[in-house]
C-alpha cells in the first residue's frame, strides 16, 4: 500500500522542487519527515512540564494532592517564565 507524502514549502517553488525530489529521494529508502514521533512529544512534555514540577516524586505513587497542587500551580504561573524564556508578563512587570 502507498502513503501519500506531504511537502510543504513558503512558496510554490519551493514545494514543486521538493515534490519533484521525492521519487528519487524515494528510491534511497524511506523519505523521512522533520515532524517529531509521539514519544518524542511525550518525552519533551514530561521533561519541560512534569519533572521540574514534582522534582524527586517517584512517579508510581504521586498522590492526589501532588498532582492537584501540579495542576494548581501551572494555573497561575505563566509558563513562559517557568521554562525561564522571556514574555509579555516579564516585560509588563519591569515596565511598572
Amino acid at each position: 500500500m502507498r502513503k501519500k507524502k506531504w511537502v510543504y514549502g513558503r512558496t510554490r517553488e519551493q514545494v514543486h522542487d521538493k515534490w519533484i525530489k521525492l521519487p528519487s529521494q524515494a528510491l534511497n529508502g524511506p523519505v523521512t519527515t522533520s515532524a517529531p514521533t509521539l514519544a518524542e512529544y511525550y518525552e519533551t512534555f514530561v521533561r519541560v512540564h512534569i519533572v521540574p514540577a514534582l522534582g524527586a516524586k517517584r512517579l508510581g505513587r504521586p498522590s492526589v494532592r501532588d498532582i492537584q497542587q501540579w495542576i494548581n500551580r501551572r494555573a497561575v504561573t505563566c509558563q513562559c517564565c517557568a521554562q525561564h524564556e522571556t514574555c509579555g508578563a516579564q516585560n509588563a512587570a519591569q515596565t511598572r
